[in-house]
């Protein structure tokens, strides 16, 4: 494998996340909103026929399906299924240069179906690009976040809890407040929040009343009819559907706002105080690691290329997500917000007005 023979043809999509991010692939990553006409790129992404990794005597195997070697930068990945060899590759990701990874189109086709257990290289790719804005002083964070002026209110929750419907109801009752994101943004220590979004989905089109493609009704009357896990793959006919722009006007989407306030949200006997910033900071370490599944930490192909790289240390960069976390806790107001029915709105909306 060799660096230049990935570098010679460049992906169809460009991608600058607030020149934090420079992502040049050949998928679509689903944000529309941060394609540029072309980039130097920080990532490289590729989805390839196939590739072969040469293999020397310092080549070592780790477990069944993982190769690499000491300091070599590199961790590859083959296990077959059905006959078909799937690959994933990896390089560059514990220094500063172009991070280079790559599948051949049998991992990217094969790896959704249920009976493949390996990560979707969407999957991959994001979790890698979190990775690479850590190294340079951003974490992302499992959240929504709608901006007053320039004050953020970044609202917490686990998976189903409600976050994109309460920002959504919240920009439509309030036509001063912008949107950031519905279920990650990116944070840094300075407190500063940053639009990070993709694609919305068509049960929270339904849930605001607007039009859904009829593949849309067709995912979700497929997904309520089914049980895990198979609702999960029925559920991806509808899951990326329409664009944020193509709901809200570019007016009503900010790129950034300082973290004013953080607000848990939790389904229970109606409660609204504030919450003591220990907890909070581990909080949102916990809600960060269950939402943005799997966390980086999680994801195998990190794991064993640390173990072959002494300078890529998950440890320290989970501290150093930590250190991040605890700056925008200490500069912000923590409060749990329960609600029996979901509706969080207005004691947002109380907060809101209050900061």
């Amino acid at each position: 494998m060799h660096r230049g023979t990935i570098m010679s043809d460049y992906g169809n999509f460009n991608y600058n996340f607030h020149n934090i991010l420079r992502i040049k692939s050949d998928v679509d990553l689903g944000t529309p909103f941060f394609e540029v006409d072309d980039i130097e790129p920080d990532l490289i992404v590729k989805v390839v026929n196939d590739f072969e990794v040469p293999r020397s005597n310092n080549t070592i195997r780790l477990g069944k399906n993982y190769w690499g070697g000491y300091n070599e930068n590199y961790i590859y990945y083959c296990a077959r299924v059905l006959k078909q060899k799937l690959k994933l590759y990896l390089c560059n990701i514990s220094n500063h240069e172009q991070t280079i990874l790559l599948c051949n189109k049998n991992y990217y086709r094969y790896v959704k179906l249920p009976l493949v257990f390996s990560l979707p290289f969407i999957t991959v790719v994001w979790k890698v690009a979190g990775l690479k804005a850590l190294r340079k002083g951003f974490a992302f964070q499992h959240s929504a976040c709608i901006a007053s002026g320039q004050d953020g209110f970044l609202m917490l929750g686990f998976s189903d809890t409600g976050k994109s419907r309460t920002t959504f109801t919240c920009l439509l009752r309030n036509n001063d407040l912008k949107y950031l994101s519905d279920d990650a943004t990116l944070l840094d220590a300075e407190g500063q929040a940053y639009s990070i979004f993709t694609r919305i989905s068509a049960r929270l089109l339904k849930f605001l009343g607007l039009s859904v493609p009829f593949k849309g009704k067709v995912g979700i009357l497929l997904e309520d009819m089914m049980f895990p896990p198979i609702s999960y793959f029925i559920g991806q006919l509808k899951s990326t559907v329409s664009n944020v722009e193509d709901i809200l006007d570019k007016s009503r989407i900010q790129e950034r706002a300082k973290v004013k306030a953080i607000l848990f949200l939790e389904k229970g006997k109606d409660k609204l105080e504030e919450l003591d910033k220990d907890e909070a900071i581990n909080k949102m370490l916990l809600q960060t690691k269950a939402g943005l599944a799997p966390h980086f930490s999680q994801v195998p192909i990190l794991i064993y290329y640390s173990y072959f790289n002494s300078d890529f240390n998950l440890y320290e960069l989970m501290e150093a997500e930590r250190e991040i976390v605890t700056k925008v806790v200490e500069k912000a107001d923590c409060f749990i917000v329960r609600s029996n029915n979901a509706n969080f709105v207005g004691p947002i909306m109380r907060i809101i007005s209050k900061v």
